[in-house]
Formats: structure tokens, C-alpha cells, sequence
């Protein structure tokens, strides 16, 4: 008899006179006659040979295993999508492959490559750029996929209104008296959280004929309070008169927040400052962060239900869904007067 620790597919073919092809047909259900059938059985049955996970997985047409790819754990908003996805899942009966990508989007790509081979029925990816790379690594996959926190044209998604929410605070700030705004933004190739949050600050100064220079209003930052501290002092000397910020994140403007007061500024006398992500930070600071509160655990479960949908190729009455926001106003703004109201 063959070492067990050296049987494999080619070995049981060898034992019962058969193709490779035609084990692997019988491992994966597939048409064999009954004389070669009984031969690999009885092959299987001799060497105790046991098939590969995929080859298992193949067999059952189903693994019950999702694939998730999420950039960090370490971010609130993110670990609310997987809280949101892990429920869902659960329910369903599926298990969760787990991938933390430190936000590399070649890391993306690879783990989506590699929980192909695991197998997994589908894949969920929380990404941050999406790429011509991205988009020929789904082609190749031949599995359902779908993103969630961005738009991807084409491909199932579920994301949120970052554009409007980023109109809605800048709005704020304004009502609350801002008379020269500035943003602490996400580079660009951040669809999301970059390009649309900052088009909705742009769209609401111009909607309100106030003028705007990328130069002097913007500066670009990391997703971190480090890079809210460190940067926040960069935009006042770049814009002195400057007395309201948007920050495109909470994190971004908690940062900012302990600059400023290091700096002696009065929150929200002398400078008014809004974040995105109401998360848990932000609601213990002093003063608590006006934030736009944007649904990150029901992007998570929706994605999730659309998944299994597809897997089990049901109907999917919408496959790009955009969530709404709410803006939770906190001591980081001034009160917005009532019409009618004196002053």
C-alpha cells in the first residue's frame, strides 16, 4: 500500500486504472460509469485517502464559508461592518474568512485571489480604492463579490451617502455662523471618503457664494488622530481667518480638537469643527463631536444578505444600495438659530 502521507488524486487514479480527470469527476459528484466508479472507490476505501478541503467543497457545490477582506480592524467603522456581516452570516449558517489588509489594495487583490483556492461561496470586501486592478481580479474570480463603503460601477455594492452628508455639514457650519471654512481631507483615490466628501464641502460653499481655493482650504490627511493633530496647525497658517473645519473623519477631528485647545482656541467659540462616523470617540470628547452618523452595521448586513442571495442566485430587487446619514450635532458647533428667533 502507497504512504499514506504521499496519497493524492494521481495515486488513486494509479491504483484504479482510471484518468486523474475521471477521480476527479467522482470527487466533484460528475459523470463516471459503475465499473470505474467502484474501482476509485475501492481505491479511496484501500488508502484512506481523504479529499482536499476544496476538492470536499467541490463535492457539496457549497462550502458555507464567506471570504471578508476589510482594510483595518482597528477602525471603529469598519468593525461595525464586520459586526454587521458576522450577525448575518451567523443566521445563515455560513463561517466568516477573516482578511486584514493594513490598507494595501494589492492585499486586497491577493486575498481575494487566495479565498478563491480556500474555496469560499463569496466574498465580502470592504475596500478604500478600487482600481482597474480590482476590477480584473473580480473578472477572474467567477465569484459573487460585493463591496462595501464604495460605489463600484457594474458590481453589487452598498455605501453611503458621503457627498451629501459632507454637503449637510459644511451647511451646518455655515448656518452656525462660519464665515471661512477649511477641510482636512482624505487624498483623492479614496472615492469615498476622499473625492465625495470633499465634492460636497466644494458644492456647498459654492451653493452658498462663498468662495473656494484647494490651495488655501484644503489640506490632505491619514486616516489617524495623529494626522489631525499634526496637520490641523498647517491649515490655520495657510487660512488665518479661518474659524470652521470640516474633518473627513472623526478620528481626523478628535486630533484636531487636542491641537486646537493646545493652541488656546475655544471650541466652538473661536473655531467650529464637524466629523464624519459618529463614532464612540467622539460622543466622549469634550465638547462632543457634531458628526455625521453613517450606518456602518447595517451597510454591513445588507451587504451580507445581497451576498447570500447571489450565492444561492436569487433575485436582488437592488445591487447598489446607498445608505442615508444623519447629522448628530454636539458642543463642537454653535446653535443653529431657529427662524424667528432674535440674533
Amino acid at each position: 500500500m502507497p504512504d499514506e502521507k504521499k496519497v493524492n488524486i494521481k495515486t488513486i487514479a494509479d491504483m484504479a486504472n482510471v484518468s486523474v480527470s475521471a477521480v476527479s469527476r467522482y470527487l466533484n459528484s460528475g459523470y463516471v460509469s459503475e465499473e470505474k466508479r467502484e474501482a476509485i472507490s475501492n481505491a479511496i476505501e484501500q488508502t484512506g485517502y481523504l479529499p482536499s478541503k476544496q476538492a470536499q467543497s467541490l463535492r457539496a457545490k457549497k462550502s458555507n464559508v464567506m471570504g471578508v477582506v476589510v482594510p483595518s480592524m482597528s477602525s471603529e467603522a469598519v468593525a461595525r461592518v464586520v459586526d454587521g456581516v458576522s450577525g448575518v452570516l451567523k443566521d445563515e449558517k455560513y463561517q466568516m474568512l477573516f482578511a486584514d489588509t493594513n490598507s494595501n489594495d494589492a492585499e486586497e487583490v491577493h486575498y481575494m485571489g487566495l479565498f478563491k483556492s480556500f474555496p469560499v461561496d463569496g466574498i465580502i470586501l470592504s475596500g478604500t480604492k478600487l482600481s482597474k486592478m480590482h476590477k480584473i481580479a473580480f473578472n477572474k474570480l467567477q465569484l459573487p463579490v460585493v463591496i462595501v463603503g464604495q460605489k463600484f460601477d457594474h458590481y453589487p455594492c452598498v455605501y453611503h451617502d458621503d457627498f451629501g452628508a459632507a454637503k449637510a455639514l459644511t451647511e451646518l457650519l455655515i448656518s452656525a455662523g462660519c464665515k471661512h471654512i477649511g477641510m482636512l481631507a482624505i487624498p483623492d483615490d479614496d472615492r469615498a471618503v476622499g473625492f465625495e466628501r470633499l465634492r460636497g464641502f466644494r458644492t456647498a460653499l459654492k451653493e452658498a457664494g462663498r468662495p473656494f481655493s484647494m490651495t488655501n482650504q484644503v489640506v490632505r490627511v491619514e486616516f489617524s488622530i495623529e494626522s489631525g493633530y499634526m496637520n490641523v496647525e498647517e491649515l490655520i497658517n495657510r487660512y488665518p481667518d479661518l474659524d470652521g473645519i470640516v474633518c473627513a473623519t472623526d478620528s481626523v477631528a478628535i486630533g484636531a480638537m487636542q491641537r486646537l485647545k493646545e493652541l488656546g482656541i475655544s471650541i466652538p467659540n473661536q473655531m467650529q469643527i464637524v466629523g464624519f462616523g459618529h463614532g464612540k470617540m467622539g460622543r466622549v470628547v469634550t465638547p462632543k463631536l457634531t458628526s455625521a452618523h453613517l450606518f456602518y452595521r447595517q451597510a454591513g448586513e445588507v451587504a451580507a444578505k445581497m451576498l447570500c442571495k447571489l450565492i444561492d442566485k436569487k433575485e436582488v430587487e437592488e445591487s447598489q444600495v446607498m445608505l442615508p446619514f444623519e447629522i448628530a450635532t454636539g458642543g463642537t458647533t454653535k446653535r443653529v438659530p431657529v427662524k424667528g428667533e432674535n440674533g
